[in-house]
């Protein structure tokens, strides 16, 4: 699991967010991967979103899009 925070004691901003990749799930004609990814203000359960891949380097590269544009953003 991968976490990346933001704080901005200005604007009072204190925010998370979470990457991790489940395990392989079969499936009928092959395996599933799911990338769950979860969000919100530091201390709140925050929202969850899983997204489902076929494979697992698709899940991999999602993941690591989406870990650079929240960088850019300023997440660290």
């Amino acid at each position: 699991m991968i976490v990346i925070r933001m704080r901005d004691a200005e604007r009072r901003m204190a925010r998370f967010h979470a990457l991790a990749i489940q395990g392989a799930l079969p499936l009928g004609n092959g395996a599933r991967c799911d990338l769950c990814h979860e969000f919100g203000r530091i201390g709140s359960p925050g929202r969850v979103m899983v997204d489902g891949f076929t494979c697992e380097d698709d899940a991999r590269k999602a993941a690591s899009r989406l870990l650079r544009v929240k960088q850019r953003k300023g997440y660290r």
